[in-house]
């Protein structure tokens, strides 16, 4: 099996309502804290899994400077993935991405970092969303 196939194998299993790309899935997610969207796309040579979650506010631009510092502070708390914004849109989103061998574990290794994203993604939502008002 290759990598895109464990993801579609995972979003059929947890009976989630994708868009397929070419290299991935897209697809909402509801979360104890909002709600968003995310992104699950595969670089099958690289054997590399790259998850990002978009959240659905955006920083005004007169706040994005001090937004993106207080981006790098939690980012910096974090021990996988990275917040960033787009200084362009002031969209927020989180990024994690992972070499994962092909092997027996290869699924396993996936779902635990697609859960992993998403679990970062809600707990932080609301901070967020407050650094999307506040700056």
């Amino acid at each position: 099996m290759e990598l895109l196939d464990y993801v579609l194998k995972w979003a059929n299993e947890e009976k989630i309502e994708i868009k397929r790309e070419e290299e991935g899935i897209v697809f909402s997610v509801n979360g104890d804290n909002g709600s968003w969207y995310a992104r699950v796309s595969v670089m099958e040579e690289e054997q590399i899994l790259f998850i990002v979650t978009a959240y659905p506010f955006q920083v005004p631009e007169r706040m994005r400077t001090k937004a993106v510092v207080a981006l790098g502070n939690i980012t910096s708390k974090l021990k996988m993935g990275a917040f960033y914004m787009d200084m362009e849109d002031g969209q927020i989103n989180f990024r994690l991405s992972q070499k994962i061998s092909l092997g027996e574990e290869s699924e396993i290794w996936m779902k635990e970092l697609i859960m992993l994203a998403m679990k970062v993604t809600d707990a932080y939502f609301r901070d967020m969303m407050k650094l999307a008002i506040e700056g």
